[in-house]
């Protein structure tokens, strides 16, 4: 794959540079390409391509959405949209206006909008657009991990502290004037965990969270980036990687009642064998990460047009990996 100013500055300044493209009418002056013209007092100033491109690239913004671009081109190549992608997305669109419309009735249209605006979308057709391009660099990210999955497991079980997990959870109308009930089946499950029955059957048995009661507790395999906190809350989060392998923690007061966790497994060999086993784009492994795609991009063999862009290009992709050495505590 070769890439070129021209395109890339074309998807990044989002205007129609006409000569850049075969077959299309070329206004050309002194040699440099023309994208539009201003008119004051008879005169006529023409705006020229690299007059843009060179505004673009001289701030660390403008460099971030070049790549972006070049990104965006070296995936639509590698990783076409298919039929699979359009389906998922009409499906996941018609479940969001499925949803909106049995909540809010005839004020559906406008809390999804609402919602929407809020996430930085103008329209569904937006989001349906972004949710695409998401599967496209999903099933990129994985290619990379797929072919590199030693090492980037390896990383991912030194930063992210993947572990097996089980819950139990114990509802409360009220977590701080709990019912009588209530209480006496939190006392019950507590006493049971100190009896000959399993964290599995009493799970089974006891557990209202609905996730993972039909499963014997088990959460499965979470790591630091698997968001717990939104669902169950800081506090269980903070003591599920806290706690060593077979331990069981005290009772959690979380915002709906009571949570019991107990890590299960932390062995790397059987944790590595079962994520390379449930290898898809639901995997962590492309999660966990924010900077593996500079990684991947830097796998494929490009070639450039353009020295400016490559130059560019490497730059961004250097800088991004500097970033992520430092925040992870390493030398600049």
């Amino acid at each position: 794959m070769k890439l070129g100013k021209c395109a890339a500055a074309l998807v990044v300044t989002s205007f129609l540079l006409t000569g850049c493209q075969n077959g299309s009418k070329t206004v050309k002056e002194d040699d440099k390409f023309v994208i539009s013209s201003l008119s004051k007092d008879d005169k006529e100033k023409n705006i020229f391509a690299d007059d843009v491109f060179d505004d673009i690239i001289s701030t660390a913004s403008g460099k971030s959405a070049y790549f972006d671009a070049a990104l965006q081109q070296l995936i639509d190549q590698k990783f076409p949209v298919d039929e699979d992608m359009e389906t998922d997305a009409d499906n996941t669109i018609t479940q969001i206006q499925e949803y909106y419309e049995s909540s809010y009735g005839d004020d559906a249209e406008e809390y999804l909008e609402s919602a929407l605006s809020s996430s930085g979308f103008e329209s569904l057709d937006e989001y349906r657009k972004y949710m695409v391009e998401a599967y496209q660099r999903s099933n990129f990210l994985l290619a990379y991990v797929e072919d590199n999955f030693d090492k980037v497991f390896d990383d991912y079980f030194t930063q992210a502290t993947p572990r097996e997990v089980s819950i139990i959870e114990v509802a409360m109308s009220d977590v701080e004037n709990p019912t009588e009930e209530e209480s006496a089946k939190l006392s019950e499950v507590i006493a049971l965990l100190s009896s000959s029955k399993s964290f599995a059957d009493i799970a089974t048995d006891y557990s209202d969270d609905t996730n993972t009661n039909k499963n014997k507790g088990r959460l499965g395999i979470v790591d630091t980036t698997s968001y717990l906190s939104e669902t169950y809350g800081e506090d269980v989060e903070s003591t599920i990687f806290s706690l060593g392998q077979d331990q069981v923690s005290d009772p959690i007061k979380g915002e709906s009642g009571y949570y019991i966790v107990k890590v299960t497994n932390t062995d790397k060999d059987s944790i590595k064998k079962q994520t390379k086993k449930d290898l898809s784009i639901d995997t962590p492994l492309i999660a966990y990460d924010s900077y593996m795609v500079y990684d991947a991009y830097q796998s494929y063999d490009l070639k450039y047009d353009d020295k400016e862009t490559e130059k560019i290009i490497n730059e961004v992709i250097s800088n991004a990996l500097e970033e992520r050495e430092t925040s992870r505590g390493g030398s600049e």
